[in-house]
């Protein structure tokens, strides 16, 4: 028994599965990592690689990968500066053009940081850390990205603008004033 990092599509009109249609150097093959779909692009991050049978070379990854549906073109992303710590089982969602990634577990402790990077040009991008001290995002907003990163792993995006957004009107947050 070995891991596999084959990509399985499935057909809405046949309602069957097939390998999709791949070029490039795809990721390890890995488990427990995060997957996301922006534009016309989805991006895997993190995960743990080796035999999980055997529980021996087990180790997380930091990496970030780009499939690119129309082409099936397979990219690695390589950023410069700081990296997230490399971990497994932790959430990820986009917003505002940014991977949002947040906490995981690295191996040894659970993680509780979160990680942002914009993905709308991979050259001129790199990771920064967000954290609940930064003039950037208040307190109350922190906590409120932790939240949607679970939720949107859970519920459609649009479930989430709803419920969050219009139902219980939290207009003092900045990632709902576009959507009340």
């Amino acid at each position: 028994k070995t891991m596999l990092n084959d990509l399985l599509r499935f057909d809405v009109k046949d309602c069957s599965w097939c390998r999709a249609f791949t070029t490039g150097t795809p990721p390890a093959p890995r488990y427990h990592h995060s997957a996301v779909v922006y534009g016309s692009s989805m991006f895997v991050f993190g995960g743990y690689t080796g035999d999980i049978y055997s529980n021996s070379n087990l180790k997380n990854k930091n990496d970030l990968f780009e499939y690119k549906f129309a082409t099936g073109q397979w990219t690695e992303w390589k950023t410069e500066g700081r990296l997230p710590v490399a971990r497994s089982a932790h959430g990820a969602t986009v917003y505002s053009e940014k991977l949002w990634i947040f906490a995981g577990y690295d191996g040894n402790a659970r993680l509780n940081d979160m990680w942002t990077i914009g993905l709308q040009d991979r050259e001129l991008t790199c990771w920064e850390e967000v954290s609940p001290e930064s003039q950037q995002y208040s307190t109350s907003s922190w906590c409120f990205y932790i939240i949607l990163c679970f939720l949107f792993q859970i519920f459609p995006q649009s479930v989430i603008s709803y419920i969050f957004c219009r139902k219980l009107k939290i207009s003092l947050f900045p990632l709902c004033a576009d959507l009340i």
